[in-house]
């Protein structure tokens, strides 16, 4: 579940290009291990989503998805982020079929190119 979450997220990113560091980043919503990150990019490349060359991920025209914002929820709450551990009362959930990532605070969503 976590690779096919994966793999809908690169189609959701809202880049041309970025560093391998930056979509290791976007990918630790769906999983922290490196090992299924490693399978994502993988699988990424063979379908066609992603480009890898030099460090660099280059997104192919065909994964542009404009439609994340109906995956994004948004609720009022006392929590803390995810990602950054900072204390939040705004927080975003990325929402697939079976599975719900979050909580993340808006700074956070920015960051990896989500909102």
């Amino acid at each position: 579940m976590r690779i096919k979450n994966g793999l809908k997220l690169l189609t959701y990113v809202n880049s041309k290009e970025l560093t391998v560091k930056e979509i290791v980043d976007i990918l630790k919503i769906v999983t922290k291990s490196p090992d299924t990150i490693k399978k994502i990019l993988k699988l990424g490349e063979e379908k066609g989503l992603i480009i890898r060359d030099k460090g660099r991920i280059y997104f192919t025209s065909t994964n542009i998805n404009n439609n994340i914002d109906r995956r994004i929820k948004k609720f009022e709450c006392l929590s803390n982020c995810l990602r950054c551990g900072k204390k939040i009362r705004n927080c975003y959930y990325l929402c697939f079929e079976e599975e719900k990532y979050g909580p993340f605070g808006s700074e956070c969503m920015k960051k990896i190119g989500l909102i």
